[in-house]
């Protein structure tokens, strides 16, 4: 691991962009020199923020305006299609053409977005027979929406059958068809979202002022740096609000409401009150805001001026960072006991208590945890061998690790969260939000802020994916877990899911033999090719590349290395169950 310490924390980031590579780094921020006032870490672990993949966007074309005589279902068909230029570039000047002036005066497009996948069906909804009036329900394939924060979500309400239907109202306008009422947002597919809509991350940070954590939002290109802005300026989302950190303490806004570029570097304009705020905030919401808008690159050149003219650019320059790399192995557990490989070479670690079939397995080189067939759990020496039980002896249903090397658990009979962190006693987290839902899998983020639990419902045998915050004191033990949720996806039988790297979430789910997901959460998945018969997952690093693992049902481990995107291949076999850890 190689160290540096440069004279001001800007300078320190220099996270490499690969579009098309994702590479699971994460960065654990360190306090240098001999002051240290912001309590950041001074030890552990050294870790680098991953590059952010965004997309190229598409430039549209203009598209064309209604024509005369169109029937309605044409005029609909025609304002959904100008609905990506009116996002991108037009600002819904040819959407307008389609809608009534007192339509358009009334739709909301900044409400929502709602993100549907194949082919709209049209059904004409007949009103009175009249000829000048008429409806049409719009039924779509729902992958999800965004609030207007730019948060993904999948909502039962909107999405629970899979299916949205929305009703559109036209009237005769001189003889021609126009929109006469329009459903508040923006209706868009996801091809055309992942055109015009941009990834972007607001790096939040945890209470303990650890390791950042990536608050993934999607805004359309065309202003994309003045809404992020705005929504870091507003504090961390809901589902993240108990466990990281508000800087802006100060309520500061931009005091002119756009980015601009002088003398070739961003320049933000911020109200007077950012005078207010602390040093220590003061200093953080720069770097914030430094880190925003270059994709997580602190090197970014920024220029942060308030109302009056008084200049903080350099707010954060007396921040100092130690940066390196560190990255996960991959464990399995098998014939040959406990296996431990990042290279062709497998190398053997032990032999844990045998269970007629494992059911979980956690690992890293200061030992672990084995979930058996029975529902026990078994701590593990870093030779593999028992240490006793954990949990006293409790029937889990999943257990997953974490950086820290804790042990976490899902309690077979309530569902309630366990936590083993190397201390006598597991710590104990409720689910108040569950209504007699049941946790069935669970993983948590690479940096340990993050949690993502796998419900069971009951409905038609379908599964909800949430994100939630977890709470760490300053000593980077589990407090408790955020109070709300974040719904990302909804589908059959999931029960393996993995952080591929710190934004890109892949999971297994039961639609298909060979089917699967990834996702950077929260945000749209897309459909990720899973060898046939997945039961687990793991990511970590094999012959130096960042690498997916996917575990078969008759036993074989396969790999995939450097893009997800990539070929799959074997390295081993006769495996119960797979790991990652240090």
């Amino acid at each position: 691991m190689s160290i540096f310490r440069p004279s001001r924390w800007p300078r320190a980031f220099r996270p490499v962009r690969m579009l098309g590579l994702c590479v699971a780094m994460v960065a654990a921020l360190v306090a240098g020199g001999c002051a240290n006032p912001f309590g950041l870490p001074t030890s552990g672990s050294v870790r680098q923020l991953s590059p952010i993949e965004n997309q190229p966007h598409r430039v549209f074309s203009s598209p064309e305006g209604p024509v005369d005589g169109a029937v309605p279902e044409s005029i609909v068909k025609g304002f959904l299609a100008a609905l990506p230029t009116g996002i991108q570039s037009d600002g819904f000047a040819v959407a307008k053409s389609y809608m009534t002036k007192r339509a358009f005066a009334g739709w909301d497009f900044n409400a929502s977005v709602s993100i549907y996948k194949g082919s709209p069906v049209y059904d004409r909804v007949d009103d009175e027979g009249s000829g000048k009036r008429t409806a049409l329900d719009l039924t779509t394939e729902c992958i999800g929406s965004l609030d207007a924060h730019g948060i993904f979500s999948v909502t039962e309400q909107d999405c629970g059958s899979g299916y949205r239907t929305e009703r559109f109202e036209l009237a005769k306008v001189r003889g021609q068809w126009r929109i006469s009422k329009a459903p508040a947002g923006i209706v868009i597919s996801s091809d055309d979202f992942m055109q015009v809509y941009r990834q972007v991350v607001i790096y939040q940070f945890p209470l303990a002022k650890g390791v950042p954590v990536p608050d993934n939002r999607w805004f359309g290109w065309r202003n994309w740096r003045t809404l992020a802005l705005k929504e870091l300026l507003k504090g961390p989302p809901a589902w993240l609000r108990d466990s990281v950190t508000n800087f802006n303490t100060a309520k500061v806004s931009l005091a002119v409401d756009a980015v601009q570029q002088v003398k070739g570097r961003m320049e933000i304009r911020v109200s007077s009150s950012f005078a207010s705020l602390s040093n220590e905030n003061r200093a953080m919401l720069v770097h914030q805001m430094r880190m925003l808008l270059g994709d997580g690159n602190g090197e970014f050149d920024l220029r942060v001026v308030d109302a009056s003219g008084i200049d903080y650019s350099h707010a954060d320059d007396d921040l100092t960072i130690a940066s390196g790399q560190t990255s996960n192995r991959i464990y399995s557990l098998g014939s040959s006991g406990v296996v431990g490989f990042n290279s062709s070479n497998l190398i053997r670690v032990g032999q844990p208590p045998v269970f007629h079939e494992p059911r979980g397995l956690v690992f890293s080189s200061n030992g672990g945890a084995l979930l058996s067939d029975q529902g026990q759990v078994t701590c593990l020496k870093p030779d593999a061998s028992s240490c006793g039980k954990l949990f006293a002896g409790t029937p889990i249903t999943a257990i997953a690790g974490s950086f820290t090397d804790e042990v976490w658990a899902v309690r077979q009979s309530d569902s309630a969260i366990l936590v083993d962190a190397g201390k006598p006693g597991a710590l104990e987290f409720a689910l108040p939000w569950l209504h007699g839902r049941r946790v069935v899998a669970l993983t948590v983020a690479p940096e340990g802020q993050r949690l993502c639990l796998v419900l069971e419902d009951g409905s038609q045998g379908m599964n909800t994916l949430v994100m939630l915050g977890i709470v760490r004191g300053e000593n980077q033990r589990p407090k408790g877990l955020s109070d709300q949720i974040q719904v990302i996806a909804r589908h059959r039988d999931i029960r393996a899911l993995t952080f591929y790297n710190d934004d890109t979430l892949v999971y297994k789910d039961g639609d298909m033999d060979a089917g699967g997901h990834s996702q950077i959460a929260p945000g749209p998945e897309t459909i990720q090719h899973l060898p046939a018969g997945t039961t687990g997952l793991a990511a970590g690093q094999v012959n130096q590349m960042q690498s997916l693992i996917a575990l078969d049902r008759s036993g074989i481990v396969h790999c995939l290395s450097g893009a997800l995107e990539g070929m799959w291949y074997i390295i081993d076999s006769q495996v119960d169950t797979v790991t990652s850890g240090r």
